[in-house]
């Protein structure tokens, strides 16, 4: 007596794995596509929510202050950021006078990366600028706040001068500043009107450069210094 036993054949077991090799493979773009999208969505979130938060933080400090203590200097050659050492140092000691630059605020319509205020009724300074890493390859948005400057405007970054007025960095280790623009104009009421140009992104970014969502943010902001208008 005979046995017979039913199974699949060579062409149908090929079919089958074609069939499931094709489901696998549009599961598994689908699911790297969900993640990407996410990864995208995060860091861009990340960077919204510093640069709008760095941005407050000017509107703030330039709209409660008047236009005697706003100060406005161009530092982006003369001065960078050590990450390791949480200090700021000259680009190149003696190549710049950083006396020079700190003695004389920008004139109108001149654009800086370093603004120094004075909150109107205050007696603290908050500086906030710009600037690049010693390898120029990362851009840092720092703030430090002092009571007095031992050595006129030039002191309030020079870390060297007060370790209990330390450094802050105003952005993550996940996010750069591109730019930090600052300019202003007289007014007609005595105020200045301050125009502020933030730009930063995120550092890890999985969309690459031909992404249909750009990974850029941009912020722009003009503020009056409302100080003089008060009683």
């Amino acid at each position: 007596m005979k046995n017979f036993f039913k199974a699949f054949s060579l062409v149908e077991m090929i079919i089958t794995l074609g069939i499931l090799s094709i489901v696998m493979l549009i599961a598994t773009q689908t699911l790297v596509t969900i993640v990407r999208v996410s990864s995208i969505s995060k860091y861009k979130t990340v960077t919204k929510n510093e640069i709008g938060f760095s941005m407050e933080l000017i509107d703030r400090l330039l709209s409660n202050s008047s236009v005697a203590d706003v100060y406005v200097y161009d530092t982006i050659n003369a001065r960078q950021y050590d990450p390791e050492a949480e200090a700021i140092v000259e680009v190149d000691p003696g190549t710049y006078n950083l006396d020079e630059i700190y003695s004389i605020e920008l004139a109108p319509g001149i654009t800086g990366n370093e603004i120094h205020v004075r909150p109107y009724g205050y007696d603290i300074w908050a500086c906030i600028a710009l600037f690049m890493d010693v390898d120029n390859s990362k851009g840092y948005l720092v703030k430090r706040t002092m009571g007095s400057f031992a050595d006129g405007h030039k002191s309030c970054f020079d870390t060297g001068v007060s370790l209990s007025d330390p450094l802050l960095v105003l952005v993550s280790d996940e996010v750069m500043v591109n730019e930090f623009k600052v300019s202003y104009t007289q007014s007609s009421s005595n105020n200045n009107i301050f125009y502020v140009d933030l730009e930063m992104e995120p550092i890890y970014w999985v969309g690459g450069s031909h992404a249909a969502i750009g990974k850029t943010v941009f912020r722009q902001a003009v503020i009056t210094t409302q100080g003089l208008t008060w009683y």
